[in-house]
């Protein structure tokens, strides 16, 4: 192994960042997330190139060529000739021809939004299937592959030793939880980070861990419930504030599996309920979560029977029969009538609360069996409305 030689590392950086400023002059800016308008600092620059690592997402005027300057973003990497190579952003994620037809509309949503696959994928070269690691350059709308037998998994993470799971799950692609890690610039904080395999790097990727807002959609949460939405229990929340919509609704938070976000799922409450008008009494009930006896409902097979009634996340509104119910069966002519009386309540007494105009209501379930109460009320997709950052 040869002996690192920092005079010699000096003088690589020091040529590289004179090759940048000659290069970039004074045109060149950092293109942060947050802010165009950052100066380069071409000695950290240089530094991460002389590393083997690609330079920060870089803007410039290319003013090399005959014709008008052009102005251009990308990366550069050092080359092993030492020359510069700049890796222009591509405007649009094109699949490589070489893996059509292996990636799924999930695979490259997910891309997009954490940059890692979390899972292998086989790749063929030369007739033979062999196994990839396959993160996306954000930045530059790039697609890199990292072969799995060209990295090596280290017994240790930052001072925590991985145990078997931690360690067949990083193998397989997938970001694990890491608690506990400590930095050794700066070993008095301990930290957690969500850290997976990155095959841009061609070693770990660390990332901090969701952390849950204490207000959400302008409702302030207790502690109670951060602790609740942070150890993946899903919560039931009221009066939240739509600012696009200019209103309030109720729904279903959750922490998504990634950690890195919190999936809202807005519901509602209906008013009637099988031919029986629910009171404001059970409504706030169940819109809380509570679960609420009610007398009188007519099944779709014409059956009155009484019921506990729970708004479930997956299901809608759950029925569990009340084992003292005497199921009377009710003739077609009362059941017309029922349902006349019923629709007739619904004309005259229009709900206009913010809550019951957000979506239609989820669906009932009697006996394992779905019901809905009009073609209005059909099921819809699970809501992919998230709140969190984007990698």
């Amino acid at each position: 192994m040869s002996q690192f030689n920092a005079e010699k590392h000096l003088e690589d950086v020091s040529k590289i960042a004179d090759q940048l400023l000659k290069l970039l002059g004074e045109t060149g800016r950092l293109l942060a997330r947050k802010s165009s308008n950052d100066i380069i600092d071409y000695q950290s620059e240089a530094e991460r190139l002389v590393k083997g690592q690609s330079s920060s997402l870089l803007g410039y005027t290319d003013c090399t060529l005959l014709d008008e300057p052009i102005y251009r973003e990308g990366k550069f990497k050092l080359l092993p000739s030492n020359e510069l190579s700049f890796i222009e952003k591509k405007q649009v994620l094109t699949i490589p021809q070489k893996l059509e037809g292996h990636l799924s509309e999930e695979d490259v949503s997910l891309l997009k939004d954490t940059g890692h696959l979390n899972r292998i994928i086989y790749v063929d070269q030369n007739g033979v299937a062999k196994a990839h690691y396959l993160s996306l350059d954000q930045d530059l709308n790039e697609i890199a592959l990292l072969p799995v037998n060209r990295f090596k998994l280290q017994q240790e993470v930052m001072g925590v030793k991985l145990s078997k799971e931690q360690r067949d799950s990083l193998l397989s692609g997938e970001t694990v939880l890491l608690k506990g890690l400590i930095n050794p610039k700066q070993p008095e904080q301990p930290f957690d980070s969500l850290v997976t395999i990155d095959a841009i790097k061609g070693g770990l990727s660390f990332q901090s861990p969701y952390t849950i807002p204490p207000t959400l959609a302008g409702k302030a949460l207790s502690t109670d419930q951060m602790k609740a939405l942070e150890s993946g229990e899903t919560l039931m929340l009221t009066g939240l504030y739509s600012r696009t919509k200019d209103r309030y609704y109720d729904a279903y938070v959750s922490l998504n599996s990634d950690k890195e976000n919190l999936a809202i799922t807005p519901y509602s409450v209906p008013k009637h309920l099988l031919g029986r008008e629910l009171s404001q009494e059970q409504i706030q009930a169940l819109r809380i979560g509570k679960e609420v006896f009610v007398s009188g409902l007519t099944s779709k097979n014409g059956e009155l029977f009484d019921a506990y009634i729970q708004l479930n996340k997956e299901k809608g509104i759950h029925f569990k029969r009340s084992p003292e119910t005497t199921t009377e069966v009710i003739t077609k002519e009362e059941k017309q009538e029922v349902f006349h009386k019923t629709q007739d309540k619904q004309i005259e007494k229009v709900d206009y609360s913010l809550s019951s105009r957000l979506r239609p209501t989820p669906g009932i379930v009697v006996s394992n069996a779905s019901v809905w109460q009009s073609p209005t009320e059909a099921p819809e997709k699970k809501v992919g409305q998230q709140i969190g950052r984007k990698h």
